[in-house]
């Protein structure tokens, strides 16, 4: 991005047309912007500072994604990286493979609650204990967003819930 495009133009009057876009923000592992998750959610912001991350680190063509099942499986069309599809709850065992089979890449999960804390809760606990490098990241929503909205772990207490 040029830095002609983040401009700012002083104006005493107010503007005279609609807004119109300019130019595209995406960040250089993004494939495309769209995704049809539920209006408001979160995962594609997520998304876009996990892979702002990852280009800012240089590791871009390093970097291996372990996707476990929830939501957020919507989100791999989007990522110009390397991905792994992981059964629920085992994404860091297959990251943990994965890095030692390539230790010089970047490996991270991608995981939410209902995969990373309800079922596979004991898989991010003995790769942490064994130390192992690489990141698990955790995108919580609170419910389980697939399969219609109820209660996980992580379901705030009073929190509402569509069942």
């Amino acid at each position: 991005m040029s830095d002609d495009s983040l401009r700012v133009v002083q104006s005493d009057t107010p503007p005279t047309g609609g807004c119109r876009k300019t130019g595209t923000f995406l960040p250089p592992l993004t494939l495309i912007g769209e995704h049809d998750l539920c209006p408001g959610c979160g995962e594609p912001v997520a998304l876009r500072q996990i892979l702002d991350s990852i280009e800012g680190l240089g590791m871009g063509q390093k970097a291996i994604g372990v996707i476990g099942i929830g939501c957020y499986t919507a989100l791999t069309c989007l990522m110009d990286i390397d991905l792994i599809q992981a059964l629920h709850g085992r994404a860091p065992s297959v990251a943990t493979g994965t890095k030692r089979m390539l230790p010089e890449n970047l490996v991270f999960t991608l995981q939410g609650d209902g995969d990373m804390v309800s079922e596979g809760l004991q898989e991010v606990l003995h790769t942490a204990a064994r130390g192992e490098n690489l990141t698990c990241i955790l995108l919580n929503n609170g419910v389980f967003g697939e399969t219609g909205g109820h209660m996980t772990a992580t379901t705030v207490l009073g929190q509402r819930t569509k069942n």
